[in-house]
C-alpha cells in the first residue's frame, strides 16, 4: 500500500482554515517590493549588475524567488503557507518591477504610466482571487467592518481621518477660491465629495454610531484605492506609494479578523 502524500497545496483547503489571508500576504509583499525596488534603486542611482557588459535586470531573480517556492511546495510535506506566499509576492514583485521594459519599444524602465498599471494589474489579480476563494470558502469577499478596540488601531484611524479633514477643507478652500480663474470647477467636485463623506464620518462617530461610521470608513478607502491609486502613481509614484500603504492600513484597521468570520 503506498504511503499517502499530501499535495503540496493542501493547505489552501484545510478546513476551517482560511487562504484568503495567505492571498493578503502575496500581495502585501509584492507591492512592499515594488515600492522598495524603486525607492531604492532611486536613492542609489539605479547601479546595475553585471558590469559594462551585462545587465542582470531584477526580473531575473524574481523569476528564481518563484521557481524556489514552486519547487519548495512541491518537496516539502508540511510546506510553511506564509513563508512561501512571501517569498511568491517578493519574486513576483521583482518580476513585475520591470514591466515598462516590455510594454515599450525602447525597453523604458521609467516609462510613467508603467507603476499604474503595476498597481491595476495587483488590483485586479486580488479582486480575482478574492472573488474566487471567497466563493468556495462560502465568506465575504471583505471581513464585515468594525470600529478598532485596540488603542494603537484607534490611534490611527482618528489620526488618519484628522489630517484627512483638514486636508481636505484646505484644499477645497483654495480650489474654491481659484475657481474663478484657471482652475474648471469640474475638478473641484471630487474633492467637495470627498470631503462631505468625511465630515459624515465624523457625524456617525458624534452619534455613537461607530460601527456605521466603520463602514462608511472602509467604503471610502477601498473606492479611494481602486479608483485614485492608480492615478496617484502615474502623478508621483513615490508621494502615492506612502499614500497607499496608509489606506490598507486604515482598511485593515476596520476589518474584523478574517478568522472569527462565519460562513455565508
Amino acid at each position: 500500500m503506498k504511503p499517502h502524500v499530501k499535495n503540496a497545496l493542501h493547505w489552501l483547503n484545510t478546513p476551517g482554515k482560511s487562504a484568503l489571508p495567505i492571498l493578503d500576504i502575496f500581495v502585501v509583499s509584492g507591492l512592499l517590493t515594488v515600492f522598495g525596488t524603486r525607492a531604492y534603486l532611486a536613492a542609489t542611482g539605479y547601479p546595475q549588475i553585471g558590469g559594462d557588459v551585462l545587465h542582470i535586470a531584477h526580473m531575473l531573480w524574481g523569476g528564481l524567488a518563484l521557481a524556489a517556492v514552486l519547487l519548495y511546495l512541491a518537496i516539502a510535506l508540511k510546506p510553511n503557507e506564509k513563508l512561501a506566499m512571501f517569498v511568491a509576492g517578493f519574486g513576483f514583485g521583482l518580476f513585475i518591477d520591470e514591466l515598462g521594459k516590455f510594454i515599450t519599444v525602447d525597453n523604458d524602465y521609467f516609462f510613467r504610466p508603467a507603476a499604474s498599471l503595476i498597481i491595476i494589474i495587483f488590483i485586479v489579480l486580488w479582486a480575482m482571487l478574492r472573488l474566487y476563494i471567497s466563493k468556495r470558502e462560502h465568506k465575504p469577499i471583505l471581513p464585515p467592518a468594525e470600529w478598532p478596540t485596540e488603542l494603537y488601531s484607534r490611534g490611527f484611524v482618528y489620526t488618519w481621518l484628522i489630517l484627512q479633514t483638514i486636508g481636505m477643507i484646505l484644499t477645497v478652500g483654495v480650489l474654491l477660491a481659484k475657481s474663478d480663474s484657471s482652475i474648471p470647477a469640474q475638478l473641484t467636485i471630487p474633492y467637495v465629495v470627498y470631503l462631505l463623506a468625511l465630515l459624515f464620518v465624523w457625524f456617525l462617530i458624534a452619534a455613537k454610531k461607530r460601527l456605521a461610521a466603520a463602514n462608511t470608513l472602509r467604503t471610502i478607502a477601498v473606492l479611494t484605492v481602486i479608483v485614485i491609486t492608480p492615478i496617484n502613481f502615474y502623478v508621483d509614484q513615490f508621494v502615492a506609494a506612502i499614500e497607499f500603504i496608509f489606506l490598507v492600513l486604515l482598511i485593515l484597521s476596520t476589518s474584523k479578523d478574517y478568522e472569527k468570520v462565519k460562513k455565508i
